[in-house]
């Protein structure tokens, strides 16, 4: 009789393991699936901020560069991108 408990006390063990250990191979797989989520929100708000930056030159490179026309919106939202992809 003491075989018997034994044996479904090691197989409830084992049964208790393989589902700890596919649990956490899904929180693995949910913390991956974030890793990546979140890489890409970051690059979409770097080139968020680049467009804006080189709009934001471009309209004060045209207020302020009137003098120099085009060139001064080109120089503007050149200076603009390179300033938004800082940040």
């Amino acid at each position: 009789m003491g075989l018997k408990l034994g044996g479904g006390l090691a197989a409830a063990g084992n049964t208790n393991l393989g589902q700890a250990q596919q649990l956490l191979g899904s929180a693995a797989e949910q913390e991956q699936s974030r890793n990546i989520g979140d890489k890409q929100m970051e690059q979409q708000r770097k080139q968020g901020n680049t467009a804006l930056g080189a709009a934001g030159g471009a309209v004060l490179g045209a207020k302020f560069g009137a003098s120099m026309g085009p060139v001064g919106i080109l120089i503007g939202g050149a200076l603009g991108a390179v300033a938004g992809s800082l940040f």
